[in-house]
Formats: C-alpha cells, sequence, structure tokens
C-alpha cells in the first residue's frame, strides 16, 4: 500500500481539480428570472428579433467560436471584407450573448471608427478561441428546452414563433447547434461583428472602446 506525506496531498488535490476544470467547463442550471432577465433585455434593445435570434445569442454565449474558427489567415481575410460594411451596423459597440455573457459580441465598427486597430480586435478574436471547451451539445439541448419554456411563457409574439421552434428542435436532432441571424434581425440592424471571451474583451478591448 502507497502511503503519501501530507505535503504531498493537497498539490496532488489541486491537479485533479485543475485537469478537470480544464477539461471541460461548469455550467449550471439557468434559472427562470435569469434567463427572462436575458431575453427581455434582448427584446428591449432589439425588438426586431425573432426566435432564431434569442437561440442564436444563446448558443454563442455556450459554443463560443468553436464553429467558425478554420485558420488565422482565414480569419483575418474574412475581417477585412466584412470592415467594409461594419458602418452599417446599428448594434451596439458591445454586448454580452446569451443569458451569462460568457462573450461578448464586438462590433466591428469599433475598428472603423479608430477605437481598436485591426490587429488589437484581430488578436483578441483569436485568443478567444483557445482554452474553451464548448458545452456539450446534449446539455445544450435541455438548456435551450429550459430557456424555450420560458421564452413561451412571456408571451412575446414572435413571429413565426412556432416554425423557427421546429427548424431549431430538427437543427438539434441532426447534431448540429449552429444557426444564423433571421433576415428581420439582419435588415433592421445590419449586424457586423465577432464574438470575444469575455476574459479577453475585459482585458484587450474593454478599456480601448469605452
Amino acid at each position: 500500500m502507497y502511503r503519501f506525506s501530507a505535503k504531498y496531498i493537497l498539490p496532488l488535490l489541486l491537479l485533479t481539480v485543475s485537469v478537470v476544470m480544464n477539461a471541460q467547463q461548469i455550467h449550471s442550471e439557468p434559472t427562470k428570472e435569469i434567463v427572462r432577465e436575458a431575453i427581455s433585455w434582448q427584446m428591449n434593445r432589439y425588438p426586431e428579433s425573432t426566435l432564431k435570434d434569442l437561440y442564436k445569442t444563446c448558443f454563442q454565449n455556450r459554443f463560443g467560436l468553436g464553429h467558425l474558427m478554420n485558420d488565422s489567415a482565414s480569419a483575418a481575410e474574412y475581417l477585412r471584407e466584412e470592415l467594409k460594411s461594419a458602418d452599417e451596423s446599428l448594434c451596439d459597440d458591445s454586448e454580452p450573448t446569451g443569458i451569462d455573457g460568457q462573450f461578448q459580441r464586438v462590433s466591428l465598427s469599433v475598428v472603423s471608427k479608430g477605437k481598436l486597430t485591426f490587429e488589437q480586435f484581430l488578436s483578441a478574436f483569436l485568443m478567444s478561441a483557445k482554452d474553451y471547451t464548448p458545452m456539450a451539445l446534449d446539455d445544450w439541448k435541455k438548456e435551450w428546452h429550459i430557456i424555450y419554456k420560458v421564452i413561451k411563457r412571456m408571451n412575446l409574439r414572435l413571429p413565426n414563433q412556432k416554425k423557427d421552434a421546429r427548424e431549431i428542435k430538427r437543427l438539434l436532432k441532426s447534431g448540429q447547434y449552429a444557426s444564423h441571424h433571421s433576415q428581420q434581425y439582419n435588415a433592421a440592424y445590419h449586424p457586423h461583428y465577432r464574438i470575444i471571451r469575455t476574459d479577453v474583451y475585459n482585458k484587450y478591448v474593454e478599456p480601448y472602446i469605452k
């Protein structure tokens, strides 16, 4: 039988906890109050939002950049191209995603306004893809079920809500999660942004744009 002295036990415990924490992000089940508050904020700021748009901000919050990133060269190329339309955006310079803001949507207009350089923006975007473990798809299905139950009870009268709900259900059943903004949202707000992990945003973006 192996025996460990007390001085080795704490480091071993800390190492175990660190490995578990890094292996998977720990997400607590959202409360109805938190969901209601987040959805109300979205609808007050962007009243043309549909269920697809509410779904999109919530999945972005849990999955980050996993569905976007291919390589840094492509990311830079797409960013430069989209910057040409950045001034059309009617969205805020930054806003939290989903129900607990693990990521921030940062408008590309902060670059065209000169608040951030292209290099600063791109660097923060690329950093946000590192060291983040997305939520497991089965867990996301359960969380979205909770979120959608709250949305239905809020009686928001979203256009095409039942149709959008069926599309989202089919999407999740197929093993996918990523979705697009609705045509209604795009026409109203011309969103041009990238999502940036909140800890990266707080350190490398917020000080320059606030």
